[in-house]
């Protein structure tokens, strides 16, 4: 990692560099992603990664997939140092859908993600420490 200045460092991993904006941000729009947002975007992707993985790994046909991510602070407001405020700026909760559809029946699909989450880096690091909900939802 190298700061850049004011809000904003570069993470450098193997043969690839990106920008991380602050730690968080209330505002509406920002110039790069900030490190919430990376966390919770790296949750999709490995989930959507895992689950291509381990259903090629299966035989199964993947036609499209679908994340939807959010996470909820324990209180934001320790985060922005207002006085008098308690409890911790991490996550509370983080939930996640993935929308598969697929050739395959509920079964297999169910299968696949139960795979996909036993072996996912992330989901067994984050599992440690925050209430995670993983739902998988099998699209028509």
């Amino acid at each position: 990692m190298r700061w850049l200045g004011e809000d904003r460092a570069t993470a450098y991993t193997r043969n690839h560099a990106f920008t991380v904006g602050g730690q968080a941000s209330f505002r509406e729009a920002d110039a790069y992603p900030d490190a919430v947002e990376y966390l919770l975007g790296a949750l999709g992707g490995d989930l959507i990664s895992g689950f291509a993985s381990h259903a090629t790994r299966r035989g199964v046909e993947v036609d499209a997939m679908e994340a939807s991510i959010s996470g909820r602070l324990n209180n934001p407001l320790v985060f922005l140092g207002v006085v008098g405020e308690s409890g911790h700026p991490g996550f509370e909760t983080i939930s996640c859908t993935l929308y598969v559809s697929a050739d395959a029946d509920e079964q297999t699909m169910k299968e696949i993600w139960q795979t996909t989450l036993a072996r996912s880096p992330l989901v067994n690091t984050l599992d440690r420490c925050v209430d995670l909900t993983l739902n998988l939802h099998a699209v028509e």
